[in-house]
């Protein structure tokens, strides 16, 4: 006498469920850690040898900690050297800490006069220059990812008048 025992439907659909969130999960975590890859590095000579890439246009007017990388998918640069303006988005290279006092005590070096900053998980940075502004923002992207940092220079705005 053979006797099969058989999963019940509840059991077969908590299995699948089960397997599919692994599935997702997984896929989530592979794709998050292909993004921290991604980018082109400041320092590197070839990152420099394109004038047109946005970190050769912008590597003489801004601090960047040696080691980060561009993410080009979020970067739009406009103009080159000490009249650039857009937005720089940046995988750092060090932690959020780190980065806040690299961008705070080293972009005097650059021209820039820190207006405020305010640090945490979500840490922001305001500088000035002539007439453009920038504003840093960056974030801690605890777990397997680095934390980014978004630079983001534009004209300042004059006020209006009567």
């Amino acid at each position: 006498m053979n006797t099969t025992i058989a999963p019940s439907r509840t059991q077969l659909n908590r299995i699948c469920s089960g397997l599919m969130m692994t599935l997702v999960l997984s896929g989530f975590i592979f794709g998050a850690l292909g993004c921290v890859a991604t980018g082109t590095s400041l320092t590197e000579p070839s990152a420099t040898a394109d004038p047109t890439a946005p970190q050769a246009r912008v590597a003489d007017d801004f601090p960047v900690p040696s080691g980060s990388k561009v993410n080009t998918e979020e970067t739009l640069v406009l103009g080159s050297g000490n009249n650039w303006t857009g937005r720089l988005s940046l995988v750092l290279s060090v932690d959020t800490q780190a980065a806040y006092v690299h961008f705070r005590d080293q972009a005097k070096a650059f021209g820039w006069n820190l207006v405020s900053g305010s640090f945490g998980t979500t840490s922001i940075l305001t500088f000035a220059k002539g007439q453009r502004s920038a504003t840093v923002l960056i974030l801690d992207r605890s777990g397997l990812q680095s934390a980014k940092a978004t630079i983001t220079v534009s004209p300042m705005a004059t006020p209006a008048t009567k």
